[in-house]
């Protein structure tokens, strides 16, 4: 379990705060538009997809103290995406998951690099030796540009169902070195951004 949890963060335009059971319709509409989704293998999820995603956030939540984010525009209130940080497993390494999907009217409007940073913030004050990863596709590149911005490259790629994932990672620091692997028991495939 995280200590400091992040539940509710704030930034210029956007409040970031823990998911709850009552997200369920805007989950339902950003993870079941084919746009939002446009560069996901899978495409859009179904409402039963959708449901047991938001379960998994919440039980992120709950067994771990950290999870994804509903980001919500200070000014209207209006959830316009999902995302923050996940604990993930990769080939036996403990990760963090940053994770952003958006409604595509909120495209182009520094939205995802705002929620990235407040997130990036975070971990690096409260799991500085915690390596942050993020998952995508070869053809996401607003999803890359975006990585790139927040000091993210290309670490490896690996086809899985027919597209070519890619892992990007944070440049890590000399004076912040990765410390030896813990598993506890948390399983990729983290979502693609």
């Amino acid at each position: 379990m995280v200590d400091n949890a992040p539940e509710l963060v704030r930034t210029p335009r956007l409040i970031l705060r823990k998911v709850t059971p009552d997200d369920l319709q805007a989950v339902l509409e950003i993870h079941g538009d084919p746009k939002a989704n446009q560069f996901r293998p899978s495409r859009a999820r179904s409402a039963d997809e959708s449901r047991e995603l938001l379960d998994s956030w919440l039980c992120d939540w709950a067994e771990h103290g950290i999870g994804y984010w509903a980001v919500q525009v200070v000014a209207t209130g209006e959830t316009i995406g999902f995302g923050g940080l996940r604990h993930t497993v990769r080939d036996g390494e403990q990760v963090l998951n940053l994770y952003y999907r958006f409604r595509p009217r909120s495209w182009g409007q520094g939205y995802a690099p705002e929620m990235a940073t407040a997130a990036m913030s975070w971990a690096t004050r409260t799991l500085p030796h915690q390596p942050v990863e993020i998952l995508t596709t070869t053809d996401n590149t607003p999803s890359r540009r975006v990585a790139e911005k927040l000091g993210f490259t290309i670490v490896r790629s690996l086809q899985r169902d027919g597209f070519t994932d890619v892992y990007m990672r944070k440049v890590q620091s000399a004076a912040h070195p990765r410390p030896a692997h813990r598993d506890n028991g948390i399983r990729e495939p983290a979502p693609r951004n």
